[in-house]
């Protein structure tokens, strides 16, 4: 049996997009640790809490009582600080940042030399849908990663998967295929009544999620019929050598018309995120009416 580390960018991350598979990879026998990265943070949407530690605190609490959820999942912190503090900008500005800085390069070779010291199998990282910075960062890392060896899976990052189509998840997941320079497979984590297991454990992080968000995981995972990894060829061969409880195929082909399509959802989902940053630049500055907040 494999040791698997789940790169979770932050506590959450890894259970939201991933933890039906993380449970049923341990009911394998596989020992599954998950790895948070940027675990001090400030950010707790759902839960009257303020201050780093305290926040923090809580935050950690909510992971455990996911990983007492999933029985026999190891949990590992490494302490780092979160997008919004490090860079002293707002949550709503951790996305969509354009290239990454020399800060950012730097702070990817920090994680990539840290996982080394750490992971022996499989890592198990996030395809940075929703182009949140620190999921971007850990994507780096594992490009980096595979570079040394490793075998490697990517998860569909949730909630932010479910505000997308489904071409535009298949886009990405063929964007990292070039990247990596190998085809990419496609396997499903499959259970009944998956989105019933889902929901009881993301009902872990009632600090992290609204109702509507925790209905669409549900609901993305109902279409999904359980939760979809995007894997290397050499780890599907280790981890799934009869694709028991798993469905697993080859990443399909994409028809042109289905890339035109994806690239003006993108483009316009790009635009709107443009958009508001300058609206918020500018109202920060004075220079907006409240009027403008309709934009």
């Amino acid at each position: 049996m494999a040791t698997i580390h789940v790169i979770s960018p932050h506590r959450d991350d890894g259970a939201l997009s991933a933890g039906l598979a993380i449970q049923l990879l341990s009911e394998a026998g596989h020992r599954v640790v998950m790895v948070n990265c940027w675990t001090r943070s400030d950010f707790c949407p759902y839960a009257k809490r303020k201050g780093v530690n305290r926040v923090s605190a809580l935050r950690e609490a909510e992971d455990r009582q996911f990983a007492a959820l999933v029985g026999g999942l190891t949990v590992m912190d490494l302490g780092r600080t979160d997008a919004p503090l490090r860079l002293h900008v707002s949550v709503n500005d951790v996305r969509l940042r354009g290239r990454l800085s020399s800060d950012d390069l730097a702070e990817v070779e920090t994680l990539s030399a840290t996982l080394g010291g750490i992971v022996t199998n499989v890592a198990i990282f996030p395809l940075a849908l929703g182009d949140h910075i620190d999921h971007s960062l850990a994507l780096e890392a594992a490009l980096r990663c595979r570079a040394s060896g490793w075998r490697l899976g990517f998860y569909e990052d949730l909630p932010y998967a479910a505000e997308l189509q489904e071409c535009c998840v298949e886009a990405a997941a063929r964007r990292l295929s070039r990247r990596l320079g190998e085809r990419l497979w496609a396997a499903t984590a499959q259970a009944e009544g998956a989105d019933r297991m889902k929901a009881r454990l993301i009902g872990a992080y009632p600090s992290q999620i609204s109702e509507s968000q925790a209905a669409a995981i549900r609901e993305y995972t109902r279409r999904r019929q359980g939760e979809r990894l995007w894997l290397t060829s050499d780890t599907v061969s280790l981890l799934f050598p009869q694709h028991h409880g798993w469905a697993v195929c080859k990443a399909r082909e994409v028809q042109p018309f289905e890339a035109l399509r994806c690239a003006l959802h993108r483009q316009s989902r790009s635009s709107r995120a443009a958009a508001g940053r300058v609206i918020r630049a500018m109202r920060a500055m004075g220079h907006i009416q409240q009027e403008a907040s309709n934009v």
